[in-house]
């Protein structure tokens, strides 16, 4: 561009650096998830003062605009400016679900973050396996995809004889975990994964087509699913829980068709049809917090 006298015109250029960027991905299906999502962050203790974020053409979540971090977001963003930041400031990451696909979840970070925040996939391991997306797990309302297992539960704790609010649900075909999800507020729960690989003698042709003998065809299949449950007791649970707490709960004991409790549930999966875990009699499933008297 051009000035009046016909000389080049510089304009000023402004950067603006984005205290916090997050990407989140579907647990079941490993998709990247950029819409419908409520997220918001606030100075913990002060859920008042809360910020919200929007997406970008990439799907990431951006926030801007945070308390204490106006120098940072209008700094050069060079090499020379993460290397001198001043102490990062603590905030409350908060992710809901306006179309009720997902399970709501806190989560403490530490501002600003260069690059996406790297989700620690499992917290407490060593060494930790950080990724660039944090979870999202399916809520009870989700509907399935074609293709996919679903277990279904609603867990009691008994000992407290109240709903056991968000604990964790894994699911697993031999020594892999295929899917896990945590509960809502009323213990409802829904675990969402593929279905596991075909059984050996498995016969995939069409429909119309008849199956060599000793066969079955895929959609008659069926598959051993060991499920486990881990759960921490709360006297007053949040009403939207910390993600980091929620991996971290210990595994509880179920009350399942064995007597005494048992800490893992085998069950049949068919192909097609829900798993609906329930204790003896009963439309709920039974868990017994850890150190809780059997």
């Amino acid at each position: 561009m051009n000035g009046p006298d016909g000389n080049p015109l510089f304009l000023e250029r402004l950067s603006r650096v984005a205290p916090f960027g997050v990407c989140f991905r579907d647990v079941a299906t490993g998709k990247a998830v950029g819409d419908g999502l409520n997220v918001t962050a606030f100075p913990p203790g002060d859920p008042d003062n809360v910020v919200p974020g929007f997406p970008n053409r990439q799907g990431v979540n951006i926030l801007a605009g945070l308390p204490g971090l106006h120098e940072v977001e209008y700094g050069s963003g060079d090499q020379k400016f993460w290397d001198s930041l001043p102490p990062r400031r603590p905030f409350v990451l908060q992710v809901t679900d306006t179309r009720s696909r997902y399970q709501p979840f806190r989560l403490p970070i530490d501002l600003p973050v260069r690059d996406l925040f790297p989700w620690e996939e499992e917290p407490g391991a060593s060494p930790p396996g950080p990724v660039p997306c944090i979870p999202l797990y399916p809520a009870p309302s989700q509907k399935a995809p074609a293709g996919f297992g679903v277990v279904r539960a609603e867990l009691l704790d008994s000992v407290s004889d109240t709903p056991a609010a968000w604990a964790m649900v894994e699911a697993f075909a031999g020594e892999q975990r295929i899917g896990r999800s945590y509960s809502d507020m009323r213990g409802r729960v829904m675990v969402l994964f593929p279905y596991p690989g075909p059984q050996a003698n498995v016969f995939g042709s069409p429909a119309d087509s008849s199956p060599p003998e000793g066969t079955v065809r895929f959609t008659d299949s069926q598959w051993t699913i060991l499920l486990r449950v881990l759960y921490s007791p709360r006297p007053v649970p949040p009403p939207i829980p910390d993600l980091t707490t929620v991996h971290q709960q210990p595994q509880a004991l179920v009350l399942f068709n064995q007597s005494p409790p048992v800490s893992e549930l085998e069950s049949k999966l068919e192909f097609g049809r829900e798993l609906i875990l329930r204790s003896p009699s009963r439309s709920d499933l039974l868990i017994v917090p850890a150190g809780s008297p059997r």
